[in-house]
């Protein structure tokens, strides 16, 4: 089979075109090699490997501490009674169940009751916080914190007051 002269033409540009990339591949190996064997560019990696070993040893002791400070969190002593025994003398003085105090009824008698038992969780275990209360009776923090204050003003009235007097609420604190 015949090539015509204008084919054998492009496959020459091809070749010399393959023949330069070749060429500039090995200067470039060659520029590359002299780049890192000088001193600055060592310097350069050094510093570099440097900088990311100090981010990374300052990552891994800031999550140490992280974790450390939890289990100090965590370790702290329980303070007073526990929450379940703090639960069945409210249901026991209120007359209710501990199924009713974090249920979602939204009842008056229901709520003062609540309400009782978020002053007592707050005065009786300081170690909790309104948030981790709010876990207990399955309630935003914001709600224990509104039934504090409705509960300190209402402390005085029935039948707060009778609740606060019963024998099983006296004997925890």
């Amino acid at each position: 089979m015949l090539q015509r002269a204008g084919e054998r033409e492009r496959t020459g540009h091809f070749e010399e075109a393959q023949e330069r990339r070749v060429t500039y591949g090995r200067y470039l190996r060659k520029k590359v090699k002299e780049a890192l064997s000088s001193s600055a560019t060592q310097e350069r990696i050094q510093r570099g490997v440097d900088a990311a070993l100090s981010a990374e040893i300052e990552r891994i002791v800031a999550e140490k501490v992280k974790r450390q400070i939890e289990e100090v969190r965590d370790a702290q002593p329980v303070l007073g009674p526990p929450a379940g025994k703090i639960l069945k003398a409210v249901a026991e003085a209120t007359e209710f169940t501990v199924a009713d105090l974090l249920g979602r009824r939204r009842y008056p008698s229901v709520s003062r009751a609540r309400q009782l038992g978020y002053h007592l969780f707050r005065s009786l275990r300081p170690d909790l916080s309104f948030p981790a209360i709010g876990r207990v009776f399955v309630r935003h923090h914001t709600s224990i914190m509104s039934g504090c204050e409705v509960f300190a003003e209402h402390q005085d009235q029935e039948p707060i007051k009778s609740w606060l007097m019963h024998p099983t609420i006296r004997a925890l604190k």
